[in-house]
């Protein structure tokens, strides 16, 4: 695997190993990666790890939903799955 490059079963690992434990929901094809495309108002291209970082810092704010933690969870999770050697503009997925 390229350093800048998530193959897709490597994502796919990553995203079952989210939900293994059943401490997240396992909805990611509910709004992953539409909703980080949204919300960033990113224009169809590939997601990268710095996107699903501001990502992360703008679900935040959304301090009226409650679903803001697990969506952050999940994407934190992910990366966390992912690897360490990830960097910030480490290809995630097509958008």
């Amino acid at each position: 695997m390229s350093d800048r490059l998530v193959t897709r079963k490597k994502l796919s690992v990553a995203k079952r190993r989210c939900g293994s434990e059943n401490a997240l929901p396992m909805d990611w094809e509910d709004w992953f990666p539409k909703a980080v495309a949204l919300r960033l108002d990113l224009d169809a291209g590939f997601l990268r790890v710095h996107h699903l970082m501001l990502y992360i810092e703008e679900r935040l704010k959304d301090d009226w939903d409650e679903s803001r933690f697990i969506e952050v969870s999940q994407c934190s999770t992910l990366l966390h799955h992912l690897g360490p050697d990830l960097s910030e503009e480490t290809i995630i997925c097509a958008i």
